[in-house]
């Protein structure tokens, strides 16, 4: 398969509803989006083709900046940063 999407890094993944929450209750995944980045807007994945979306989270961590973001559900989609930093 081609490669679509680029390496994030190991981030915090969450599903509690408060993001300062999300610092302390997470699980840690490789994830992907186009740009390999979190930025609004984009698809949060699992792997690198883009096939298998984050669907099962509403929180994800930056690795670089250390923001919370929301994740929409089954779409995958990041929201905009929530202002709360780990």
């Amino acid at each position: 398969p081609v490669i679509n999407a680029y390496y994030v890094g190991n981030v915090k993944l969450s599903n509690q509803s408060n993001p300062q929450s999300a610092c302390g209750l997470y699980d840690n995944y490789d994830v992907y989006t186009i740009s390999g980045q979190i930025l609004q807007g984009e698809v949060l994945y699992y792997d690198q083709y883009g096939q298998n979306v984050v669907s099962n989270y509403i929180r994800v961590v930056d690795p670089l900046s250390l923001e919370v973001y929301p994740i929409q559900g089954a779409s995958g989609i990041i929201g905009a940063g929530t202002g709360f930093f780990c």
